[in-house]
């Protein structure tokens, strides 16, 4: 059975692919949010977005609609680049919608959107000055 290794920040989560690897890279995606709540102890009210998944090695970024065995091998180490309900945020400040879209997570007093959302340049090889980091509307810059 191939499997793969997404990583939420320090978060190393294994993700079943199928037999033969015949998931869509989307469907990882989907697997891997759900198993990075459960392993974080999150709700499943608790919103996570991957914005992309790339390949640990070299930062390509995969596409969702391939098939896994397409763009992965077995064991491949992935980098998760996503956003997250931040835990000093109540839900009832925001409308949640699928996860999947930047319009998705509003602020009803700031009307943030995507255009909040900065991240920093550079491959996801493990340094720690390079992640994504997230502004609110309200918020001074990062």
């Amino acid at each position: 059975m191939m499997k793969v290794t997404v990583c939420f920040g320090t978060v190393r989560i294994v993700v079943p692919c199928g037999v033969s690897g015949e998931l869509s890279v989307q469907h990882i995606v989907d697997k891997a949010i759900t198993r990075y709540k459960k392993a974080t102890g999150r709700p499943l009210s608790y919103w996570v977005r991957v914005i992309s998944l790339q390949n640990a090695a070299d930062g390509a970024i995969l596409d969702t609609d391939d098939c896994i065995r397409d763009v992965a091998d077995d064991r491949e180490k992935l980098i998760a680049v996503f956003d997250e309900q931040d835990a000093s945020t109540d839900l009832e400040d925001h409308n949640i919608g699928d996860g999947a879209s930047a319009s998705s997570v509003v602020d009803s007093d700031s009307q943030s959107s995507a255009s909040d959302i900065l991240l920093a340049k550079g491959r996801p090889n493990g340094d720690s000055d390079k992640h994504l980091h997230v502004r609110h509307g309200s918020e001074s810059a990062v």
